[in-house]
């Protein structure tokens, strides 16, 4: 927890002119490496990672009853919150980030990468765009970034070197980071549409980007493509010769998101520290899982008859007997059977 800490005030303490945090030697995306190089540049989709990092930590104190974290933590975030959305909104989406020279990527000023996948994935799971942007985002990426196994990570590729951002802009039209489909940023892009009640868009995408869904209109696409596993990413449209053919398999870390979105956010069955929170957002009728937790097992059923997001009243029935809400205490041992119902 002391590290975790130290590494959030480190964050809060390094930020640029537009009080976002600075990229230093790269993010998630390590292929820019030449953004933060004078240690001027800054990183959009860091600053909202740490606007949902700051959350959960708020969470926490609040759990560990020290009152002054949590608000130092919630202060921090909405202060992190303003500046990516006074600094960082390009007018149809958000923006990768700023060079050493304060120079927008991700931007419709751009020549190439006009727009980048992360940001948009990131300000749904942390809640930092509005309604109405999510709904302008989401839009803008079918428009420009919908292919038919899911968005690219960015559009268009980049086609001519530029030392101010650095190696992605060297690599070949649509493979790694320019320009192709990314398993990972569409998870999270998944995650996001979930989390904003979403679940019809999310599920079509992960059929989509899912190895093993050979059905519908681009089932020629998936049948060239090994099916029982996840590729790093799958080559661009922009590729020269193998547009939507798999990229770097086995090695990608994605796996371990589609497991826990599916189960904690379509499924709906969240670990808290209450226990487990019960909110399904399934785009089909009946769901089943059983849920190890704490040294119990549980074997859920979810009914998902008549469902709206918004609105949607949960209730839930442990054992033969109706709970109060819809948090699943957490026992200690055996097995419990669990039906939810959603109206």
């Amino acid at each position: 927890l002391g590290h975790v800490i130290r590494a959030l005030d480190f964050l809060e303490n390094n930020k640029g002119i537009h009080d976002l945090l600075l990229i230093k030697f790269g993010d998630w995306n390590d292929s820019l490496t030449g953004v933060g190089k004078e240690g001027k540049g800054e990183s959009v989709w860091l600053s909202i990672a740490y606007a949902q990092a700051l959350l959960e930590m708020a969470e926490l104190a609040k759990f560990m009853k020290d009152e002054a974290k949590e608000k130092d933590y919630l202060a921090r975030r909405e202060a992190i919150v303003k500046a990516i959305n006074a600094n960082a909104w390009d007018g149809e989406w958000y923006r990768r980030c700023y060079t050493d020279a304060g120079k927008p990527l991700g931007s419709n000023e751009n020549k190439y990468a006009k727009m980048f996948m992360e940001p948009q994935c990131w300000s749904l799971i942390s809640g930092v765009a509005s309604e109405e942007r999510a709904n302008t985002l989401i839009k803008a990426m079918d428009e420009h970034m919908a292919t038919p196994v899911g968005y690219m990570l960015l559009t268009p590729s980049y086609k001519e070197f530029d030392s101010t951002i650095g190696r992605i802009s060297s690599m070949e039209p649509g493979i790694c980071e320019n320009g192709t489909i990314y398993s990972h940023t569409n998870i999270w892009m998944i995650l996001g549409l979930l989390k904003y009640g979403k679940a019809d868009l999310a599920y079509e995408l992960f059929k989509k980007i899912a190895p093993g869904y050979i059905e519908g209109d681009n089932a020629e696409i998936k049948n060239k493509c090994l099916p029982f596993m996840f590729a790093n990413c799958y080559l661009g449209p922009e590729h020269k010769n193998s547009a939507f053919q798999m990229e770097y398999s086995w090695i990608t870390g994605s796996v371990a998101w589609y497991t826990n979105t599916m189960e904690t956010y379509m499924m709906g069955i969240r670990p808290t520290y209450e226990g487990l929170v019960v909110e399904p957002h399934l785009p089909f009728a009946k769901g089943t899982m059983k849920r190890s937790f704490r040294g119990a097992t549980y074997n859920i059923t979810i009914d998902n008859a008549d469902v709206k997001y918004k609105d949607m009243t949960v209730s839930v029935v442990v054992d033969g007997k109706a709970i109060d809400g819809n948090v699943i205490p957490a026992f200690a041992d055996g097995e419990h059977d669990v039906v939810v119902t959603i109206k």
